[in-house]
């Protein structure tokens, strides 16, 4: 529900009751669990063109509640829980947008598939990797500055450590969790002349160096032995470019990515590999609208 008590002051309240049915294999008999998760927010109108908003939510994962850990005991459900607050604003009668979020995200009794040592095959059963504690912040700024012309801006900010983890060095990242991403576009439409109804695109987008894995504390099955610090995986940018055009129902579109060819690299599966970045690549689409 969404109330509005007046022009300055809203609220939002939630409830989500979720229900599984896991099958024990043991007594041949399914097994409930369910949970309940409320969220709240409150957004505040000082001025017209300024919101300030708060707002928590949590999450239950209860599918993998079941999930035994080599005792034979389950590892029971997992738990998130979200804080964000704010400021949504808008300028130039709308055209612009700036939006600054800060958000706390708590992720508690994590759990992975365990792995024989020095090996890729699985035991069948889970470990615990404790919990996951994301703080950062996010900014926006995004419109049209002119009739003709868009410009869309973005930064974020993280900060992920895992906790009280029996598996993971405290305080350490996980993989692929880059401290800082920005990102940045721009673009012209012709709007007279012969070359009306040309658009020019340009834009980057920036990664920020990040774990090529876990820092473990025990071997993980993908040939990392634990006690060792892995290393960052180096910051890249890539460079991107549109050009368009639009003639009655017909769209064209060129697409030019990663145009100074910046390799950059993603870990996949804990680790277990290393995927590049695509390279210098274009693309044709042509669209016609009935």
């Amino acid at each position: 529900d969404v109330i509005e008590f007046n022009k300055y002051l809203k609220a939002s309240l939630g409830i989500r009751y979720s229900e599984i049915y896991v099958e024990d294999l043991e007594s041949t008999t399914a097994k409930r669990r369910s949970a309940w998760n409320p969220s709240f927010g409150v957004i505040v109108s000082p001025m017209e063109q300024l919101n300030v908003f708060g707002s928590y939510t949590n999450s239950t994962s209860l599918r993998s509640a079941a999930n035994r850990l080599s005792n034979g005991e389950e590892v029971g459900a997992s738990r998130t829980e979200q804080f964000e607050a704010g400021i949504k604003s808008d300028w130039l009668s709308n055209r612009l947008r700036f939006n600054l979020t800060y958000f706390h995200i708590y992720t508690s009794n994590l759990s992975n598939k365990e792995y024989i040592p020095g090996t890729n095959d699985e035991t069948g059963y889970v470990f615990q990797a404790g919990d996951l504690v994301r703080n950062g912040i996010e900014a926006e700024l995004n419109g049209r500055v002119l009739p003709n012309l868009t410009v869309m801006l973005g930064y974020a900010y993280l900060d992920a450590k895992y906790k009280n983890s029996p598996s993971y060095v405290e305080g350490s990242a996980p993989m692929n969790a880059p401290d800082h991403t920005a990102n940045a576009w721009v673009q012209y439409v012709v709007e007279q002349g012969a070359l009306r109804n040309l658009s020019l695109s340009a834009g980057v987008y920036y990664v920020g160096k990040r774990p090529v894995n876990e820092y473990s504390l025990s071997p993980d099955g993908h040939g990392n032995m634990g006690g060792v610090e892995p290393f960052d995986m180096p910051a890249y940018t890539t460079i991107n470019a549109q050009l368009g055009y639009k003639w009655n129902r017909f769209e064209s579109r060129l697409y030019m990515n990663n145009l100074a060819n910046e390799i950059g690299l993603n870990s996949y599966f804990r680790g277990g590999y290393i995927n590049q970045t695509e390279p210098r690549n274009f693309a044709i689409s042509l669209n016609y609208k009935f």
